[in-house]
Order: C-alpha cells, then sequence, then structure tokens
C-alpha cells in the first residue's frame, strides 16, 4: 500500500501548525509495529482500544486503551502491538517558533503520556469516518476534527505544567488545506 500524505494546516494565534496525515489513516488503525526510528516532527498516537509497548530511548512504556503519547522530535523509539483487539491513532505535527512550541518543548522534552478523554477518541473515530468516506466536504470535516484534536491534546499536555489561558491566549483558528 502506497501512503499518501495529507498536510493540513492550522493558525492558532499568530503561531502555523502542520498536521500531517496518512489519508488512508483508516487502513491502518489496527497496526502499530515499527522498526526503531526517529521523526523531524512531533508525534501523537493514541491508543483507542487494547493496549501496545513503547519503546523511547530505550525506556519501555506500556500503553493502554484511553491514553495518548507525544513522542519529541529526534526521539529514537519502536513499538510492539499487544495481542488481542487493537486500535490506534496516529499523527505527526510541527510548530513554527513561537510562545507554543516553547511550552510544548518543555512539557515534553521526550515523550509524554497522558490519559485520554472520550471526547478525543470520539474525535479519532470521526477522522477515521471521514478518511474512509467519499462524502463531499471530507477534507474540510477532517481538517475541523484535526484542528479540536490537537488543540484538545494540547491542552492534556500542556495543561499539566501549569499553562492557562492568561499565559497562552488562542486568538484565532484559521483552516487551510495543503495537498
Amino acid at each position: 500500500m502506497q501512503t499518501v500524505f495529507a498536510v493540513f494546516e492550522v493558525n492558532i494565534g499568530p503561531e502555523k501548525l502542520l498536521i500531517h496525515m496518512n489519508e488512508k489513516l483508516y487502513q491502518v488503525k489496527h497496526q502499530w509495529d515499527t522498526a526503531r526510528h526517529s521523526n523531524a516532527d512531533y508525534e501523537l498516537h493514541l491508543i483507542l482500544r487494547g493496549s501496545c509497548e513503547l519503546d523511547v530511548e530505550d525506556r519501555l512504556h506500556r500503553l493502554r486503551e484511553g491514553q495518548a503519547v507525544i513522542i519529541a522530535p529526534g526521539q529514537y523509539h519502536h513499538s510492539v502491538q499487544r495481542p488481542g483487539e487493537f486500535e490506534h491513532f496516529s499523527v505527526s505535527f510541527s510548530l513554527a517558533e513561537g510562545p507554543l512550541l516553547n511550552l510544548l518543548r518543555s512539557a515534553v522534552p521526550d515523550c509524554r503520556i497522558c490519559n485520554v478523554t472520550p471526547d478525543i477518541t470520539n474525535l479519532c473515530r470521526g477522522i477515521f469516518y471521514e478518511s474512509a468516506a467519499g462524502n463531499p466536504f471530507r477534507r474540510e470535516m477532517m481538517h475541523a476534527q484535526l484542528t479540536q484534536l490537537m488543540l484538545s491534546s494540547f491542552r492534556l499536555h500542556i495543561g499539566q505544567i501549569g499553562c492557562n489561558e492568561t499565559v497562552f491566549y488562542i486568538y484565532s483558528v484559521n483552516f487551510t488545506y495543503l495537498y
């Protein structure tokens, strides 16, 4: 299967977030066995069903249903899926230099694991649905859902280091789909 990536651009105030997603994400949601590698961008993985083990820089993390992990750029990692039912969601993303990237670097120096809400899980399933459907406006729907997913994930991960709206204010969110 040839991998085709879509890039979604989201402006969060003055900062630009680029989200990279496999166009056929729904076809790989039941597998996550990867060879050891590192990436130039951040990766966000959400475990929607089942469990797996993730090795980040020779530290083993066990991830279970309802958890998310952000892996920082340059961190060598690989995953091993556990036997049984499994479903996971994955995107990579990058940010231009600015306050949000600085907060993210503080919150996620290597990797950060947290529990997710059912709303976030439902967003992932909605993105799976849209990526599989040939519906009109599917990219626009995916864009809106990915934006909400990323902002919710930032709240969970960055919020744990004391960030609040008085420190970082989101001015506006503008959508652009890049082919």
